[in-house]
Order: structure tokens, then C-alpha cells, then sequence
């Protein structure tokens, strides 16, 4: 399911199909939107996982050394961390010194043939952060906003583009525990899946996705793909089908729940 921060390792897990007549269905379910975006709701997780790890420079901060890269330079002139994972990169480029007590810190995100389970990712986004000085009873706060489609090539080829918001809900007063860590995100994207059809998401504001460190999947929370298929003959009626995963009630395990419209 996702990501330390994200740890998005996200929705690779076991699928349970069900439909509003809880029927049997007559054949499995096309769900290509659905693993399309969980690959790249996960390299984005990781991409934003490395940035925020590796680029705050922060005594006791919380590196996640599952995900770490082969090298990593920075270069204090241009503010820039260029992180190194075999033939592919991540580089930011931030706007101000990287550490929790710059205000309007940001960061532009660039990923070069960046490897995600066997997934390319090319592309760019903006990092924003928010670290509640005046309230230290906050946590961190980010913001990812990706204006351009990001580039998912594997045996096949899918886009994304988006925002997602992201809270640190838990974790981030005790910096040696990496365990007790807990993030929540929330957003719309949209994408283009590997047979080229057009699908949105939105996560449910009432119900984020939340990420434990001390898992490896996504534990609760509720996502809706919408997804436009195109007419099997000319002139019809495209097929809009939506499907809402729910990824549970806060159980360690792989299982979501795949609701089809």
C-alpha cells in the first residue's frame, strides 16, 4: 500500500471484489486504474519520502534506510540534494536552508528514470512544507502538487498528475521511534491508465489514507477512482465506471476492499 511517508507500498495487495447486488460477477473485474495508480500513488509516496528524509537536515531527524539511496550529494550553494538509485535520480532543488524552523520552505522535485518495484518514474513536482512553529502540539504538514503528468513506464505506460496533502499525525516529537510514526493523505489526481483511458480520484476528507510506520501497508481510509471507457463502437456512449476502495479499519494487513459501480 504506501509509503513511510507515504509509505505508499500501497495497493498491492490482496484485492476482495464486491458489487451492489452482491452478486457473482459473470467475469473478474477490469481494475487496470486501480493498480495503475497504486504504482504511482507509491513512487510518489517514496519520492516524497527520500526528499523529506534525506533532504531536512535535521539532528535526530528519522531517516527510513528501507528505501535509501546509493549516494547522495548536496550542494549548499544551490541548495540542492541529488539522491542516486542505480541509474536513476531524485533531485531537489529547495527554496530556502532545509531544516523545521525555515518558513515557506519548498522544494522542486525532479525523478529520472527512478525505479519503484521494477516501475520507471520520470517527471516533476513541487513539495511544500508546513511545520507549525507557533504550535509544536501540530505536526508537520506537506503538500504535493504535480501540474505535468508524471511518467510510469514498466512493460506499459500510464500517467499521473495531481495533489495530495499530507499529515505527520504522530511520531514527529520522538525522533529516536521511528515505529510510532503515523501519516494521513488526503487529495485529487488524475490519470491516464496502461490501455489509455482517463480516470480521476479523490480521497475521501472524512477518511484519509493513513500509513503507520510500523507497517507496510495502508491501514484505513477510503479512495474513489473514476474511470471514462471509451465506446466499444463508434458513435455509443463512453462506459463511466467508478470503483471505491476501501483499505479497512486500521488492520496491518494487505487486504482493500474494491467496490465497482
Amino acid at each position: 500500500k504506501l509509503i513511510a511517508l507515504f509509505s505508499l507500498l500501497f495497493l498491492f495487495g490482496v484485492v476482495m471484489i464486491s458489487c451492489d447486488e452482491e452478486s457473482l460477477l459473470p467475469e473478474t473485474p477490469d481494475t487496470t486504474s486501480v493498480e495503475d495508480n497504486a504504482a504511482a500513488e507509491t513512487g510518489v509516496a517514496r519520492v516524497f519520502e527520500n526528499v523529506n528524509n534525506y533532504g531536512i537536515n535535521e539532528e535526530g531527524k528519522k531517516n527510513m534506510m528501507d528505501n535509501a539511496p546509493d549516494s547522495i550529494g548536496w550542494d549548499a550553494d544551490s541548495l540542492e540534494i541529488t539522491m542516486k538509485f542505480g541509474d536513476g535520480y531524485i533531485i531537489a532543488k529547495f527554496s530556502g536552508k532545509p531544516n523545521w524552523n525555515t518558513a515557506n520552505l519548498s522544494a522542486d522535485v525532479t525523478m529520472n528514470n527512478f525505479d519503484v518495484s521494477g516501475t520507471k518514474m520520470d517527471g516533476a513536482f513541487t513539495l511544500a512544507f508546513a511545520f507549525n512553529l507557533l504550535n509544536p502540539d501540530l505536526g508537520p504538514t506537506f503538500d504535493i502538487v504535480a501540474d505535468e503528468f508524471l511518467i510510469f513506464t514498466a512493460d506499459t505506460i500510464s500517467k499521473w498528475k495531481g495533489n495530495r496533502h499530507i499529515e505527520w499525525s504522530a511520531g514527529w516529537l520522538t525522533p529516536i521511534d521511528e515505529a510510532d510514526d503515523i501519516y494521513e493523505f488526503s487529495g485529487t489526481s488524475e490519470g491516464e491508465n496502461s490501455v489509455g483511458n482517463p480516470y480521476v480520484t479523490v480521497i475521501d476528507e472524512t477518511a484519509p489514507l493513513q500509513r503507520r510506520a510500523d507497517c507496510e501497508y495502508i491501514t484505513s481510509g477510503i479512495m474513489t477512482i473514476t474511470e471514462t471507457v471509451p465506446a466499444e463502437e463508434e458513435g455509443g456512449e463512453p462506459e463511466v465506471k467508478v470503483m471505491e476502495i476501501n483499505f479497512g479499519d486500521g488492520d496491518c494487513d494487505s487486504k482493500m476492499l474494491v467496490t465497482i459501480d
